[in-house]
C-alpha cells in the first residue's frame, strides 16, 4: 500500500512536465487515468487521488489534495476529511476503531524510543466510528515500532514513510 503513495508523493515528480508524468508513474506500477472535473462539488483547485493495492484493488483509498501557499497538502485520505496536511518528513499514520486514550497510546510507544511528535492530525469518521491518527516525527518511526503500535490499538492500518524535499 505504501508504494503507490510514496510514488505519488516523491521529490523527483517536480522533475517532469505534466507531458511526462504519466510515464514517471507507469514506470513505478502506478497508472494515471483522468476523470472529467465535477465543478457542482466546488473543490475549486483540488486534485483526488485514488490509489489501489493489489491486482484485484483489495484495498482502495481516495485521497484528495490541494495547494496552500505554494505547498502541496493533503486534505481528505478516505473518509477522512479536514487534514490539511503538508506531505514532507516522517509521517506515520494509524487507523483504528475510535476510543478513548488510542493517540495517548501512540504517543507514548514513540515517546519509549525517543521519537519527538512534530505534528498530529487525528480526524475521525463518526459514520462509522473509526479514527485515523497521522504522526510527522522528527525521525522515520522504524517497522518494528510500527508494528507495536498496530497491535496496541489494534489498528487496521498502520505504515510509516518518509518524504524528503
Amino acid at each position: 500500500m505504501t508504494g503507490p503513495i510514496a510514488a505519488a508523493i516523491s521529490p523527483e515528480v517536480d522533475q517532469y512536465d505534466a507531458a511526462d508524468a504519466a510515464d514517471f508513474f507507469a514506470r513505478r506500477g502506478v497508472e494515471v487515468v483522468n476523470r472529467e472535473v465535477d465543478d457542482s462539488k466546488n473543490y475549486g483547485n483540488a486534485m483526488t487521488i485514488d490509489l489501489f493495492a493489489g491486482k484485484d484493488a483489495i484495498h482502495t483509498v481516495s485521497v484528495r489534495g490541494t495547494t496552500a501557499e505554494n505547498n502541496l497538502m493533503i486534505s481528505r485520505i478516505g473518509e477522512f476529511e479536514h487534514i490539511y496536511l503538508e506531505p514532507s518528513g516522517n509521517i506515520l499514520f494509524v487507523q483504528y476503531a475510535d476510543a478513548p486514550g488510542m493517540i495517548g497510546k501512540i504517543a507514548g510507544i514513540l515517546g519509549e524510543k525517543n521519537i519527538n511528535i512534530n505534528d498530529i492530525r487525528a480526524p475521525r469518521n463518526p459514520r462509522c466510528d473509526k479514527a485515523l491518527a497521522i504522526f510527522k516525527t522528527n525521525v522515520d518511526v522504524p517497522q518494528i515500532l510500527v508494528d507495536k503500535i498496530r497491535e496496541a490499538v489494534n489498528a487496521e492500518l498502520a505504515f510509516s514513510f518518509s518524504y524528503k524535499k
